[in-house]
């Protein structure tokens, strides 16, 4: 009979013996394991071994005496389709365990830490593959597993209900994020699954940490439109309701809750790699709530993010570079969200709610009645208002939400002299005006307003000074169009004759109430699409009168122009209103005269004539009391920035990083309270309050660390203090070339290359395409022998590698 050896090169068959007889590790005590080796500068040689992969141990650098000492590894078979790899103590006994998802089998591996007696004591007989492949395994687990049947995106490891025990969390397919709860002797058959909101379905979704420093971890998941944070607290079997945080990236990675800013306090941040501003955070406030996200301008180029700490110094923020050549640290310093740079801005991010495609609405005012300005939301596609209150600090809170008008078309504020500002609301589909009030904590449902006709806009002004609201409405009577003006009268609303509009093929969708000839009197805009706006001088009493009807300016130069392109300020500096539009390549300023004609007054050139502009308008930027022309640049996702010359005409400046946000309108407004003077950016899904310029904050490029290696591409790296010496280390991982570094320095020393090694080499006689290209796929650090060193765990392929840390004797 021949040997299955015997059909196998002599280095194949050495490779096997010595990784078979490999003593495991035992994880009680510093145990015997492969010959460990020390920090190396050489790449070691990688051992072949019949399987698809072959891992490969680190060599000794004859010149370097490092502290650094990689045993192993130590191999465990798993399956190919396997994720999510995360570590904890599954069975109490104060040992690290592992848990994946495997995919394949529609299940939960767990591999729970065992000494070698353990493992002879429970060993079973393996039933194989009748093809000769032998299975080179000596990593110290015991391999169970928790039967899911669904298709899992990724797993975390929490006690649930409070009872001393670890339960599995995971996000799947079928079950969007489900638990696991375990009963007893690791038994795992109590499932629960929170089904509200679409799962995400990158690895790196799910994380768990004491958020609110109560002294008991909580579970924090993000789906594709938020981020859900569930307070564990209690003995309940299932997930109390989450605290919802919308997240502004269509594609949300790499979830992590930490101290980004240095006060004590956990934060909530993940990576939008396509993105300029990659990480976006929330801070943690004093009360535990979460304030809007922000985004640090830091291009990426993989989603691994992790903050290292600095004895005496900021701490930085470590990303793999756009380039992914090189790990890249930047400091967490001065405004959140800024940059010392001048080109970009704070922005505060807050996604809001939708149900469908139509692009939400928006209204700012006290509706609280505590001196500061809210904002509220409407869905257009829903029927609810999200109320968006300003706290003490100046920042808008998590939304609440009131339930109102269905498809609603437009919202305004109803301001009262002495009163708490209403909601005006509007839809067209309802055929409705209502208002809105808060009355004990709550948005009240709309109370109807008699209108004649059917609404289709509707705005509110103080028409005639005294001090209480007018009503403006445009409605629709069969073909024609008409304004109708609404007085409150002992709490009724009475009209007068309505305003007939002529010559309109389209409804109008946005109606603006201010000031446009400096007469003291509000007056109208109308915005209708593709059609030119129309304009209506107030004559007193609430009359109005139409100006420009057969005006060829207005009929060419403001069609189409809705309140994304408009604005109003004093261009010119001389005291008076001029209308702003926002086009091609410039933003032009127009006065209307005396006799209602309209006049261009003045004009600013874009940086290109190629340039679309929109949102114009004139603010002090930076503080320094000059007036700024900011017009916004949507395709760059860029605020292009006008100063004022000696000749008193605006020229281009510089252009200032924002986003993209999809704009509908932009205002400046007083908010009041903390937040004082904000740029507000209206967009589709999302809106922005922008404080003025500050510098000296995060986003400046601190350092960075380059590879001595040939065309390292970084894809994964991970920080912990693999030497005991109090600080931390990093490991970076090339996937495409299966290299490993062990880099150590940073803070007040350069990094340095304390070793590096080729992980695996392919099998040149095995066919097999299973698996992605780039491996490893994940990694962690985590004591797993209790040597106060973090050691070291590599998914890939089909198997998990365990590189444990060695004493000085070269013993793990």
């Amino acid at each position: 009979m021949i040997s299955p050896w015997s059909s196998c090169p002599r280095a194949l068959r050495l490779a096997a013996a010595l990784l078979l007889s490999t003593p495991l590790l035992d994880a009680t005590a510093p145990a015997t394991t492969a010959p460990a080796m020390s920090a190396s500068v050489g790449v070691a040689s990688a051992v072949v071994a019949p399987a698809v992969v072959a891992p490969a141990a680190p060599t000794p650098n004859a010149e370097a005496d490092a502290p650094f000492r990689l045993a192993g590894p130590l191999v465990s078979k798993i399956d190919w389709n396997t994720r999510g790899m995360c570590s904890g103590d599954l069975d109490g006994d104060g040992r690290l365990d592992l848990a994946l998802v495997n995919n394949d089998k529609a299940r939960i591996d767990l591999l729970y830490q065992r000494t070698s007696d353990e493992l002879r004591a429970v060993a079973r007989t393996r039933i194989e593959t009748p093809r000769w492949e032998p299975i080179i395994e000596d990593a110290p687990f015991l391999k169970e597993s928790v039967t899911t049947g669904d298709f899992m995106y990724d797993l975390a490891i929490v006690d649930v209900n409070g009872d001393g025990r670890a339960d599995l969390v995971y996000t799947g397919k079928r079950d969007r994020l489900a638990i696991k709860l375990q009963t007893g002797d690791g038994v795992f058959d109590e499932r629960w699954a929170y089904d509200r909101d679409t799962p995400n379905a990158n690895v790196g979704s799910l994380a768990v940490a004491d958020i609110d420093a109560d002294g008991r971890d909580d579970l924090v998941a993000m789906t594709t439109s938020a981020i859900l944070l569930f307070r564990l607290a209690g003995e309940a079997s299932v997930l109390p309701r989450p605290d919802k945080y919308r997240v502004s990236e269509e594609n949300p990675q790499r979830l992590a809750a930490r101290d980004l800013n240095g006060d004590g306090r956990l934060d909530l941040a993940y990576v939008a790699a396509s993105s300029e501003r990659a990480l976006r955070v929330r801070y943690q406030d004093s009360a535990g709530d979460f304030g809007p996200e922000l985004g640090i301008p830091v291009p990426v180029g993989a989603a691994d993010w992790d903050i290292l700490s600095c004895e005496g110094a900021p701490d930085e923020l470590v990303t793999i570079k756009r380039t992914r050549s090189e790990l890249q640290f930047t400091p967490l310093t001065g405004e959140p969200g800024s940059s010392g740079r001048r080109q970009s801005l704070a922005i505060r991010n807050h996604p809001v709610p939708k149900s469908g495609v139509d692009p939400s609405l928006y209204c700012v005012g006290d509706f609280d009645g505590d001196g500061r300005a809210d904002v509220a939301v409407a869905d257009a596609n829903g029927a609810a208002i999200h109320l968006y209150r300003q706290g003490e600090a100046g920042e808008f809170s998590r939304p609440l939400e009131f339930p109102s008008l269905q498809n609603m078309s437009s919202l305004a504020v109803l301001r009262s002299s002495g009163q708490p500002d209403g909601l005006l609301v509007c839809s067209e589909k309802e055929g409705m005006v209502g208002v809105s009030r808060m009355i004990d904590g709550r948005l009240s449902f709309p109370s109807n307003i008699a209108v004649p006709g059917e609404p289709l806009v509707a705005t509110a002004a103080d028409l005639d000074g005294d001090g209480q609201p007018e009503v403006i409405v445009a409605t629709k009577d069969g073909r024609r169009f008409n304004l109708e003006v609404l007085r409150g009268e002992g709490g009724s609303w009475e009209g007068g004759a309505p305003i007939k509009l002529g010559s309109i093929k389209r409804s109008p969708t946005a109606l603006l109430a201010h000031d446009l000839n400096d007469d003291g009197s509000v007056d109208l805009a109308m915005f209708i699409p593709r059609e030119a706006a129309r304009f209506f001088l107030q004559q007193g009493d609430g009359e109005f009168q139409e100006i420009g009807e057969d005006d060829s300016l207005r009929t060419s130069q403001f069609e189409g122009v809705l309140p994304r392109r408009f604005g109003i300020g004093d261009f010119t500096g001389d005291g008076r209103t001029e209308l702003l539009v926002a086009g091609k390549g410039f933003v032009r300023a127009y006065r209307v005269q005396v006799d209602g004609s309209l006049q261009i007054v003045d004009q600013a050139n874009a940086r290109s004539s190629l340039d679309e502009l929109s949102g114009p308008m004139l603010f002090d930027l930076d503080g320094d009391g000059a007036t700024e022309l900011l017009s916004f640049f949507e395709e760059e996702g860029r605020l292009q920035v006008f100063e004022r010359g000696s000749s008193g005409l605006y020229s281009y400046r510089e252009s200032l990083e924002l986003a993209p946000i999809g704009l509908l309108h932009v205002s400046v407004e007083q908010l009041g309270g903390a937040a004082g003077q904000r740029i507000m950016f209206f967009g589709k899904d999302r809106f922005w309050s922008v404080p003025p310029v500050s510098r000296g904050g995060s986003g400046e490029l601190l350092s960075s660390y380059r590879s001595h290696l040939d065309e390292v591409a970084y894809s994964l790296f991970a920080l912990g203090d693999l030497n005991h010496d109090g600080r931390q280390d990093i490991i970076a991982v090339d996937s495409s070339e299966h290299v490993l570094e062990l880099l150590s320095g940073g803070c007040d020393e350069a990094w340095g290359n304390e070793l590096f090694f080729t992980i695996f080499e392919k099998n040149r006689f095995n066919r097999s395409n299973r698996g992605s290209k780039f491996q490893p796929r994940e990694l962690l650090l985590g004591d797993f022998n209790h040597d106060g060193r973090d050691d070291l765990v590599l998914l890939l392929h089909d198997r998990v590698l365990l590189y444990p840390q060695a004493s000085a004797e070269g013993q793990g």
